[in-house]
């Protein structure tokens, strides 16, 4: 299936409403696209779920290679009702268990 494919899918999925709770989102649309996009979405050494930062948590960091400085990937403030995320700064720590 093809990255458009997924999309359109998800899409899909939004408009009947199946993506009701922050659980169905990670497994449905982010974990999904993740593994579309060719990351290994159940490696938590590079996928890191629930990363701490700065007192915070966000849903997902991705690290590559395992745990290097992740990648924290910033969602628009009006996407936040579906995955919640923080840019990365110069001081973001790295990905270690």
């Amino acid at each position: 299936m093809s990255l458009e494919e997924h999309v359109e899918e998800i899409r899909a999925g939004i408009r009947a409403g199946r993506f009701a709770n922050e659980a169905s989102v990670s497994q449905g649309i982010v974990l999904r696209l993740l593994h579309a996009l060719s990351w290994p979405a159940y490696d938590t050494r590079i996928v890191c779920p629930e990363f701490a930062l700065e007192g915070r948590r966000v849903d997902f960091a991705l690290c590559h290679p395992a745990y290097s400085t992740p990648i924290l990937p910033p969602i628009p403030r009006e996407s936040c009702h579906l995955f919640h995320g923080k840019a990365a700064s110069d001081s973001t720590p790295s990905c270690h268990p």
